[in-house]
């Protein structure tokens, strides 16, 4: 009676088969409530190792598609496909998962990037990495026998805990003035922009250049324009901005 819920996890634990998609973390929020990450989503496709899911999945793939996917299906596990739509069918399961940083992610000099453990390294996301941070993950969950064979019959069970990436952070950036600031510095091949609201100093856009995809971190450290330097926080001396003021007093 005392061990009951230690040995009912436990059971559970080895009843099942969990197939891990991605990890979860918090989003940053524009001033608007606008998501700066996590505003985009992947969709992955779980097949189990069945006719019904070689079947369902050979109207979507090329025939060498199909035979790697055969191949790894033949270990008898569920299988994790990355697809550009949505597939429904037989012995397969489909889900929409937000993607916390991509290509297309704006602001990336002040959000800063992601280790492989999903911590923050950089920006925001290491200055509030204790909030944003989660260990959960979005997964399905398979029913299996003693022996670790799956169930077929018994249906899956998908976890995502949704209101991990409904909470976060809030910044003052706005996301449509970010949108024209990049747009302006598109034609800068080094510098930065900041945009200020005059009479609180909130920061509503804030760019540097050259950028950098938060996704291949690896690509830019040996780069020698340095686009991994946020220039919109760096000191430069100003000693050329007095320049008018010797002049004006030579005059």
């Amino acid at each position: 009676v005392i061990k009951q819920e230690d040995y009912s996890a436990a059971a559970k634990k080895q009843s099942s088969y969990r197939l891990t998609v991605t990890r979860l973390r918090g989003t940053i929020f524009d001033t608007n409530m606008k998501s700066l990450t996590n505003a985009n989503s992947d969709i992955y496709v779980a097949v189990t190792p069945t006719d019904e899911g070689k079947n369902t999945m050979s109207r979507y793939l090329s025939v060498e598609q199909m035979q790697e996917l055969s191949k790894k299906l033949s270990d008898g596990k569920p299988v994790l496909l990355k697809t550009k739509k949505e597939i429904k069918g037989d012995g397969v399961l489909s889900i929409s998962v937000p993607v916390c940083q991509d290509g297309d992610t704006l602001a990336p000099h002040l959000l800063g990037y992601l280790d492989g453990d999903g911590h923050g390294v950089s920006g925001l996301q290491k200055t509030f990495d204790d909030l944003l941070y989660s260990e959960s993950t979005v997964d399905f969950l398979y029913a299996c026998d003693a022996k670790g064979k799956l169930l077929s019959r018994f249906s899956t069970e998908t976890v995502n805990d949704e209101r991990i990436t409904a909470s976060g952070v809030k910044t003052t950036i706005d996301a449509d003035v970010q949108k024209i600031a990049e747009g302006v510095m598109e034609d800068f091949k080094s510098g930065a922009l900041v945009v200020a609201e005059v009479g609180t100093g909130k920061i509503r856009a804030l760019v540097s250049r050259p950028d950098f995809n938060p996704t291949t971190i690896t690509d830019y450290l040996e780069d020698e324009s340095s686009p991994l330097l946020n220039r919109a926080f760096c000191a430069y001396n100003v000693g050329s901005v007095f320049k008018p003021c010797v002049a004006a007093a030579a005059l």
